[in-house]
């Protein structure tokens, strides 16, 4: 796991925080420093690689992960720091239903807004930063390329351009793919590093690989992600993929945290009684058990109320609290998109004719889509594998930046 870090605390969390601009101010900034802290200039740095949790710290004084608060952060590779909370916008319905939800969290304490192309609503998104006052350099932005997007560099900036185009801003702090099932892994990868080393992007990583891939693409290409978004929550909690990101430095951010709330309302079940017992709801100890094991967590909701609700901070669980939750991991999947876990390095690596953004996980309705056919690409460029070969052509990107063990 990644070090974790405690800001300063905020002021009128809830009400916009310090550094909240006049109405209605645009979006778009100069992307800072990769390096650059947003959030706290005490951070601890990373851990060695297979570095044992108990060695982890929080923040300057050292508290335990119990006291995980609003400013709380992961340290990145790179120095970049992720908030540990965020809202996840996975089919929240473009215009007012989306924009709504962002200004909610964001007035709720949230800081991190996480979106993609495929899910159709990144110009709301951007819109509801704006509505809700702050500064962009107040906000992580999270966005995904789509697989229909997969190629070289060509394809992947202007799939990254269209979607700061309708966010409004001139960089992302963090910009994932967002499945593998779009093939062309090793030149898709190679062109994320090079839009972020072009200053587009702050920080990339991975969004639905399992053990397999990530793996093998962190032997293959010239630097891991720096973050794996995957389907993680108290009922499937993906522990040999948990393991290998910690022994990889990749920091992990937990999709559908709360497993869809479809394991909720029962009032027999272990965890309806341990919030009962503690007088918080089923989604509050869900998301505060991934926020205290340091997974960033991305709950979705376009219920105010419930945004507000999910922001689990003011309460802690206690150890013996984390090992009952642990015992509710029985792998079950809410998500369609966890499928691609499964998938294999040989048919990540070629290249795809043509692909559904909806087969890949997202966008309700979404048309399907076929990638544009470059001259000179043949089926499996760059199929290196993993043990030892790398990632085709530098492309003038910095080499090793920030590159772990």
């Amino acid at each position: 796991l990644p070090a974790l870090s405690e800001g300063p605390a905020e002021d009128g969390v809830g009400g916009g925080g310090t550094g909240a601009a006049e109405g209605g101010q645009e979006a778009s900034a100069s992307a800072p420093s990769r390096g650059t802290a947003t959030g706290s200039s005490s951070a601890v740095p990373w851990p060695e690689a297979g570095a044992p949790q108990a060695e982890l710290t929080v923040g300057a004084v050292g508290v335990g992960l119990e006291g995980i608060g609003p400013s709380s952060s992961l340290m990145l590779r790179s120095g970049l720091q992720m908030p540990l909370l965020g809202l996840g916008t996975r089919r929240l319905k473009p215009g007012a239903e989306c924009r709504d939800a962002v200004r909610a969290a964001l007035r709720s304490g949230y800081r991190l807004i996480d979106t993609s192309a495929t899910y159709n609503n990144e110009e709301d998104v951007g819109l509801g930063i704006s509505a809700a006052g702050l500064r962009r350099e107040d906000v992580f932005l999270v966005t995904k390329l789509p697989p229909s997007e997969h190629g070289d560099l060509e394809d992947v900036r202007e799939a990254l351009e269209g979607s700061l185009k309708r966010l409004g801003t001139s960089y992302v702090d963090l910009y994932l793919i967002l499945s593998p099932k779009g093939g062309s892994i090793l030149d898709t990868w190679e062109a994320m590093l090079q839009v972020r080393d072009a200053g587009l992007a702050r920080a990339v990583g991975v969004s639905n690989f399992g053990l397999v891939l990530l793996d093998a693409l962190a032997k293959a290409s010239r630097e891991p992600p720096e973050v794996a978004q995957f389907e993680l929550h108290f009922a499937n909690q993906q522990r040999p993929l948990v393991a290998r990101c910690a022994a990889l430095g990749v920091a992990i951010m937990a999709a559908a945290p709360l497993a869809g709330g479809r394991l909720f309302g029962s009032a027999q079940t272990s965890l309806a009684v341990l919030a009962a017992r503690k007088s918080r709801s089923e989604a509050e100890l869900a998301i505060r058990w991934c926020l205290q094991r340091g997974f960033a967590a991305i709950p979705k909701s376009k219920v105010a109320k419930r945004v507000e609700e999910n922001a689990a901070f003011g309460f802690s669980l206690s150890a013996s609290d984390m090992l009952e939750i642990g015992r509710l991991d029985r792998g079950y999947s809410a998500c369609r998109a966890s499928r691609a876990l499964e998938m294999s390095w040989d048919a990540a690596v070629d290249e795809v004719s043509g692909v559904s953004d909806d087969d890949a996980e997202d966008g309700k309705g979404q048309p399907r889509r076929r990638r544009k056919k470059r001259k000179g690409k043949g089926k499996g460029k760059g199929k290196g594998g993993p043990a030892g070969g790398s990632a085709p052509g530098s492309g003038g990107g910095k080499g090793g930046k920030g590159g772990g063990s």
